[in-house]
């Protein structure tokens, strides 16, 4: 692929955003073309935890902001620079762009600031580059949009279901849902139906997909299990405000677990 680099902006580019918002505003068909894809909206590096545990390191919590839901992950450096050699490899991205690893040799509360402002500002150049770079698969993964931004979530679900919904009914078993899939599901139906259009089809997530049988499943499914919270432990949580779904969605529901 032809090298992206010219795309990212400068450190601290406000201007450069204000452009991109306003070329993505211009006209109400790009608009309601931006509902129909997962995007970034907002990344912050929101704090950082020394561990002792395997050996000594750090542990940055990134609280993600898509247009339909909020969450964050738990990231070590090593994870950050798996990310960026593999955007330097697809995208031909500078490869000095990722604060180097003698920058986090001190465990210090000043330099682990340093390095969690560091990675902050690094995460936002991507997401604030060329769509190529911030609707990648490859930051989506690290980020893990996949499993918790409602288009992604839904979409997927409703893949499944358009293979094996049918069986799934016919069987009258449990069927298990996890709270942010339920929760994806119930944020799906408030969000302004837009087509999804041939060229959205390269950002991960927007398949073009009938979200109908996601919908005639649930409205005829009779035995649901809700399961899966995740624990305070766990490398990837959504925010406790965003766990809030509806079950009365399930029109022929008999059965709750």
């Amino acid at each position: 692929m032809a090298s992206l680099r010219s795309y990212l902006p400068p450190a601290g580019s406000t201007v450069w955003r204000n452009e991109r918002r306003l070329t993505r505003t211009s006209s109400s068909g790009e608009a309601e073309s931006g509902l129909s894809r997962t995007r970034i909206k907002h990344i912050v590096v929101r704090e950082v935890w020394k561990r002792d545990i395997p050996s000594p390191h750090a542990l940055y919590k990134i609280d993600v902001m898509t247009q339909s839901n909020h969450w964050f992950i738990l990231r070590r450096y090593r994870e950050f620079h798996c990310l960026h050699l593999n955007l330097v490899k697809q995208f031909n991205i500078p490869s000095d762009m990722l604060p180097t690893k003698k920058l986090f040799s001190n465990m210090s509360l000043i330099h682990l600031e340093k390095r969690r402002n560091a990675l902050e500002h690094y995460l936002q150049r991507l997401i604030n580059s060329h769509h190529d770079i911030a609707e990648s698969q490859e930051l989506f993964q690290f980020l893990n949009v996949q499993t918790h931004d409602v288009l992604c979530v839904t979409r997927q679900l409703a893949k499944v279901l358009e293979n094996e919904g049918r069986n799934i009914l016919a069987s009258g078993g449990v069927f298990t849902f996890s709270p942010t899939q339920m929760y994806c599901i119930t944020r799906q139906l408030q969000l302004p139906h837009v087509a999804i259009q041939q060229s959205d089809t390269s950002n991960p997530g927007d398949e073009m997909v009938d979200l109908g049988y996601l919908y005639d499943f649930i409205q005829e499914l009779k035995s649901l299990c809700v399961s899966g919270v995740a624990s305070r432990s766990s490398p990837c949580q959504e925010l406790i405000s965003n766990q809030a779904f509806d079950i009365s969605l399930f029109k022929s529901l008999q059965k709750l677990q």
